[in-house]
């Protein structure tokens, strides 16, 4: 009743957090739409790209890749134009997921690829870990197990600088 556009837009976000973690992907999509249509009146490129990514999320979780694949990859430019190198980088590699599992690991390559300079950039070691471990993860299924070695390797140092043991051991 206040018209608090904000407000809506975060109760919103919330529930759709909430189904989305129920795995009710329709009901979350359903509310990650409706903050992505409040948001896109903001002017505000980091909350539009957020709200994108979410309805991507719900989308891939309703099977709906190429749908996904639209709102994830329109989201990008709005994260270059907020300055986010950290969150275009987990895009990418949302989308490399994307195309991990529509079978094409050329393309989730490509896109790996990709997100792993922003996370070096952005300074976070914990993404350029985990864009290590998948590209290994796509040489190994090629069956070329000296590159797949080889990310797989680089990785683990990684995770070790981190004292990620979890993130270490999965590797």
């Amino acid at each position: 009743q206040a018209k608090d556009n904000h407000a809506q837009a975060v109760i919103l976000n919330r529930m759709g957090a909430l189904y989305y973690a129920h795995s009710d992907a329709a009901d979350a999509l359903q509310a990650f739409s409706q903050v992505l249509s409040i948001v896109r009146k903001s002017s505000q490129p980091a909350s539009e790209a957020t709200a994108l990514c979410d309805v991507g999320a719900a989308q891939f979780a309703l099977g709906h890749a190429e749908e996904a694949l639209d709102s994830y990859k329109e989201s990008l430019p709005l994260w270059r134009s907020a300055g986010n190198k950290d969150h275009e980088a987990a895009t990418l590699g949302d989308i490399a997921e994307v195309f991990r599992a529509l079978n094409d690991p050329d393309e989730a390559l490509l896109f790996n690829r990709q997100s792993l300079p922003l996370y070096v950039e952005a300074g976070n070691r914990a993404g350029q870990a985990a864009v290590l471990n998948n590209i290994g993860l796509i040489y190994f299924v090629r069956h070329d197990r000296k590159k797949a070695l080889d990310y797989f390797n680089q990785a683990i140092t990684v995770y070790q600088s981190l004292h990620n043991r979890a993130g270490e051991a999965t590797t």
